[in-house]
């Protein structure tokens, strides 16, 4: 007398997709995914669900337990939307002008020329943010956040001029804490790197992974430091700490103007990096090694 195992039919659904669309409708379940593959792969595994949509910019996957009806579609660049419906390839949305979510994707896409570029992110899908991409550095598809070689931008400005950016993108310049926080907020996880470079020639740099600004204040949150960089870890002592300028503050004195800039200041006087300060030149001996000097 035997044993005798049931035998399992595999149950196969092939779906179809609607690129640049998303179902207008309340989803079930989210989760950030790689790609739209696995998105599928968690839609197959659940009996529920019934189509799924992928945004490929903050890589968000949507379950739904519906399909589509001919008015809940709407055009969403970067998305695509699929369900068992063979016609559903018919609804997609073509776009005559390639529109990339980040730096890495343009260099993905042929683009290796460092340079200013209009990108795409989850939360600039209308219009775009431009941004200057550094194609160069530790394999490429760098935002520039941030960039000083010569002084010829003052840093020492307000919160609204912070929020929003100032300077030249082909220059010096300042991105602006609202869009670090809208890259930073979809996406991830972001990492920040930090590249130096004396009056001599000789560089450093830092790496932290999991980089995000928080809340109105902006507040500086990371994951992880690597221990392979070669500046040392100086953002310890400012970690959870909210941006500060001259006209808005936290500091028991006014730290920034201190400081003559605006960063993430600790309670000790510019701390440990003061990367927006004062910008020296090679003959002026009167600098603190903590401010910007080049």
């Amino acid at each position: 007398m035997g044993n005798h195992c049931p035998s399992i039919t595999p149950v196969s659904i092939e779906f179809y997709g609607g690129t640049n669309q998303a179902l207008n409708s309340s989803s079930y379940g989210q989760s950030t995914v790689p790609n739209a593959v696995i998105c599928g792969r968690d839609c197959h595994a659940d009996p529920n669900c019934k189509s799924f949509s992928y945004h490929r910019c903050s890589r968000v996957c949507e379950l739904h337990r519906g399909t589509r009806r001919d008015t809940n579609l709407v055009e969403t660049t970067g998305s695509v939307y699929f369900d068992s419906r063979q016609d559903t390839p018919n609804l997609s949305v073509e776009y005559l002008d390639d529109r990339y979510c980040s730096c890495k994707e343009l260099l993905k896409a042929g683009y290796n020329t460092s340079g200013v570029y209009t990108i795409y992110p989850a939360a600039y899908s209308g219009d775009g943010l431009r941004v200057h991409c550094d194609m160069d550095t530790a394999g490429g598809g760098w935002v520039t956040i941030q960039r000083r070689q010569d002084g010829s931008v003052n840093f020492f400005r307000n919160w609204t001029e912070y929020r929003a950016g100032f300077g030249n993108l082909t220059g010096e310049f300042w991105l602006g804490n609202a869009a670090l926080q809208g890259l930073t907020t979809f996406g991830g996880p972001w990492v920040i790197r930090f590249d130096f470079e004396d009056w001599y020639g000789n560089t450093a740099w830092a790496e932290y992974s999991g980089f995000q600004l928080l809340g109105g204040a902006y507040t500086l949150s990371y994951d992880v430091y690597n221990k392979n960089s070669t500046a040392g870890n100086s953002l310890w002592q400012i970690e959870n700490r909210p941006f500060q300028t001259e006209d808005n503050h936290n500091s028991f004195f006014d730290v920034p103007s201190v400081c003559q800039g605006g960063w993430w200041y600790d309670f000790i006087p510019c701390g440990k990096v003061n990367l927006n300060g004062v910008y020296y030149s090679k003959n002026d001996q009167s600098f603190d090694s903590t401010d910007a000097i080049k």
